[in-house]
């Protein structure tokens, strides 16, 4: 993945350092660029995030809910409350996971956006997929 986005990021990167320059009747202006937030349909997310998929142990990007194994999938029941995924329990277990060599909460390492964007309140949740599809 880092493969991937790195020619992405290495321009997020210069978007927010540099800028885009130009000439207004104004003068010279300078406006610099951020990325607010990442949109992915539900199978990208999971490579995305380095995490497990929508399917798999740990596979809600909003809670910590582990699935139940009915012999063939994971699948998330709704009855149940589970606590919501937050910034620092994604960074502590990337970290952990990195250290340890194992998949924490889900969690298989640090993502390509770590740094870029918050991975809980500026990924939202794939609309077609998990709304309209059910």
């Amino acid at each position: 993945m880092d493969i991937f986005f790195e020619p992405l990021l290495s321009t997020f990167r210069t978007l927010k350092k540099n800028g885009v320059s130009f000439t207004t009747p104004g003068g010279k202006q300078t406006i610099k660029f951020e990325p607010r937030f990442g949109l992915f349909d539900l199978p990208a997310k999971a490579p995305i995030l380095n995490m497990h998929q929508y399917n798999g142990n740990h596979g809600c990007s909003v809670c910590l809910h582990p699935g139940i194994w009915n012999g063939s999938r994971y699948y998330l029941p709704t009855e149940d409350s589970y606590p919501a995924r937050t910034t620092l329990s994604i960074r502590s277990a990337a970290e952990m996971a990195r250290k340890e060599g194992s998949v924490i909460d889900g969690i298989k390492g640090d993502s390509v956006l770590t740094g870029y964007v918050d991975l809980v309140n500026d990924v939202p949740i794939d609309y077609m997929h998990c709304i309209l599809e059910g």
